[in-house]
């Protein structure tokens, strides 16, 4: 997925949490994709 994609799943969401329960992706995992490369900084 791009970044910017992410980061709106994200901001839609509210959290990270969340947006893992969205796209039923472990919250590890997007914590890992987001830290390499997206700004979830600009979300929060």
């Amino acid at each position: 997925m791009g970044d910017s994609l992410l980061a709106q799943i994200i901001a839609d969401a509210g959290s990270i949490r969340e947006a893992c329960k969205v796209i039923d992706i472990p919250r590890s995992t997007l914590s890992a994709v987001c830290q390499d490369s997206c700004s979830v900084s600009a979300v929060a």
